[in-house]
């Protein structure tokens, strides 16, 4: 046994990523703590100091967090344990509070294998294994079609669903004399934001794509039909802040919608069916409520001419 790692850590595919990753250069015993109780009780009751300590500073959120590592420099058994902190937070303010309470290294999200393999490595002492080199497994290129099957792999096998967000044009909204006036260069430019949008909203483990057919699709993994209906509203609001800047509203470019695994599909294709479906549905409405409209309109027209 190489030493026991605590990890601190809100998110599952966080915490599997670190063990994955750690388990190829040394047999460890793991110590997960996913919530502020966990590490409460643990805190009160260790005796036995880890050999290191891996936590994401949003443990809740970032103060807490640094409350927390203080707490671990004032506690007698863990106090000279080395600290690595990972974060998507890339700050000097945050940077400089680390240093203050002697973190040994500050790793930004997301990070490849081997920067958090040679981070441990020069923290604690390993016995030196046969190990198959893996330092140019990054040039490999994964497709998306790959990566998604991967994705939905490890969600059956570990009993989480995982959520896949379509956004996609929607039918010009705009009178057909204006419709030219979106040129391809504007056209651009509201994708390029849109997709710049949508990675704003998202953690480190979710992924946003934007293909050839000007669909923006983004994975969410352990995410079920309501945290990605809460990312929808943080994607359009991100997107829509940036679109206003060019007098450009996202409902009348976009729909959006998303699907969950397995509920909603048990495969890419399927999900990909039961999306725009639910596009579909979207515009039937749209022309049912338009039509509706309309008609009112015209009723109300001919009721005037008749009681005059």
């Amino acid at each position: 046994m190489d030493g026991t790692i605590l990890i601190l850590d809100y998110s599952e595919f966080e915490r599997e990523k670190v063990k994955h990753i750690l388990s190829n250069i040394g047999n460890f015993n793991f110590v997960e703590l996913v919530s502020i109780t966990e590490y409460n009780r643990y805190i009160e009751k260790t005796d036995l100091e880890p050999s290191l300590i891996i936590m994401d500073i949003a443990f809740p959120v970032e103060k807490e967090g640094f409350e927390i590592i203080s707490s671990f420099r004032n506690n007698t058994v863990i106090s000279k344990t080395p600290i690595i902190v990972t974060t998507k937070r890339d700050t000097l303010e945050y940077r400089n509070a680390a240093l203050k309470l002697s973190v040994n290294d500050y790793i930004i999200k997301p990070y490849t294998a081997n920067r958090l393999e040679n981070s441990v490595r020069s923290l604690i002492k390993i016995e030196k294994k046969f190990t198959y080199n893996i330092n140019n497994t990054a040039t490999i290129i994964m497709t998306f079609e790959d990566y998604i099957i991967k994705e939905l792999k490890i969600a059956d096998r570990m009993k989480q669903p995982l959520s896949v967000i379509l956004i996609t044009s929607a039918k010009p909204k705009v009178p057909k004399s204006n419709e030219d006036s979106i040129s391809k260069e504007l056209r651009e430019k509201i994708y390029s934001v849109a997709i710049e949008g949508a990675k704003l909203s998202l953690r480190s483990t979710d992924t946003a794509i934007l293909n050839n057919s000007s669909d923006i699709l983004v994975v969410l993994p352990g995410s079920d039909a309501s945290g990605a209906s809460v990312v929808i509203e943080k994607i359009k609001s991100h997107i829509s802040e940036k679109l206003e800047q060019i007098n450009v509203k996202f409902d009348d470019i976009f729909y959006s919608v998303s699907v969950t695994f397995p509920d909603e599909g048990k495969d890419f294709q399927s999900l990909m069916e039961s999306a725009f479906k639910k596009i579909s549905d979207k515009e039937l409405l749209e022309q049912i409520s338009s039509i509706l409209v309309s008609t009112r309109e015209y009723a109300d027209k001919i009721y005037r001419r008749f009681n005059r």
